[in-house]
């Protein structure tokens, strides 16, 4: 773990700051009946379960999405996605992210957890405009918003669960043939990268549909900003690779690394303590599930 470098909160002040939001960052996120949000395996099996008879379960994401969706039809494949993901709603933390300035938002998740977040926060900071696909009229929509933020979601979204243009991407072997519709979409994204620090949260680096999107800001000849890198279980690998990208850790685990860099923000802008009083309890169980279990 290292400090929250200054030339980052600084990068906050001056919303230059992009931050991109992976599956993790939406751990956490509250269903009506307790479930937590499913992602990788998890997806995989409850998709299983629903149309396989439970079978398959040692098959990869992407496959088991493939030959449901062709049994199916894509349309009825995602709208099971869409009703999966529809029931979750943000956390307090969660709620805090519309409590900045951003340069810009990116996402894979095509749940609904920051849209409702800024929906629900009265005293945003920025209006999101959201953006899925080339010619979505981005800018014009932009425009016509007063402080707006752009949110770019990278995988699709489930409110888009019917546009056969933009299929839900759910895994890497569908990067290259769901790319259609989204290359300047993509481009957008990758010109960010150039100019702008961006905070990975809840993200692996692994992941190849990123890593070829930004594969060449790796490169340390680029003169770009720092990548920074929010992620739970990071190991002693991932820190090294990600030195070596010139992206630092700033804390394995989301929501308390979040805090840790808000904080002094929002006790400055005297909101953190009427946040802490109405969501103290469900607050406190959300952290909870980011402790150590050593603590």
């Amino acid at each position: 773990m290292v400090d929250i470098p200054a030339v980052l909160v600084d990068a906050i002040k001056e919303q230059r700051a992009v931050l991109f939001l992976g599956a993790g960052a939406s751990r956490g996120a509250f269903h009506p009946s307790g479930l937590e949000i499913p992602a990788g395996g998890m997806l995989r099996d409850m998709i299983c379960d629903r149309y396989l008879g439970g079978t398959l379960k040692d098959r990869p994401l992407t496959f088991i999405s493939a030959m449901v969706a062709n049994e199916v039809g894509l349309a009825a494949f995602q709208l099971f996605i869409r009703d999966t993901f529809l029931p979750f709603e943000p956390a307090p933390f969660h709620q805090l992210i519309p409590r900045f300035r951003w340069r810009a938002i990116a996402t894979t998740n095509f749940d609904l957890v920051v849209e409702r977040a800024y929906a629900r926060t009265a005293d945003r900071l920025q209006n999101l405009v959201k953006t899925v696909k080339d010619g979505d009229s981005f800018d014009i929509r932009q425009n016509r918003e007063s402080n707006p933020v752009g949110f770019y979601k990278l995988h699709g979204c489930i409110d888009h669960y019917a546009d056969s243009e933009i299929p839900l991407i759910l895994g890497s072997e569908q990067y290259a043939s769901y790319e259609a519709n989204r290359t300047r979409f993509y481009s957008r994204f990758r010109d960010l990268g150039y100019e702008y620090p961006v905070v990975f949260a809840g993200y692996s680096i692994s992941d190849p549909h990123i890593q070829r999107i930004l594969f060449d800001l790796t490169d340390p000849a680029i003169g770009r900003p720092p990548f920074y890198m929010v992620s739970p279980g990071v190991s002693q690998v991932e820190v090294r690779y990600g030195l070596h990208t010139g992206s630092s850790l700033l804390m394995p685990h989301w929501p308390i690394s979040f805090l840790r860099l808000t904080g002094p923000f929002l006790r400055w802008r005297g909101l953190f303590p009427s946040l802490w009083a109405v969501g103290r309890s469900r607050f406190e169980r959300t952290i909870a599930l980011w402790m150590p279990t050593s603590r």
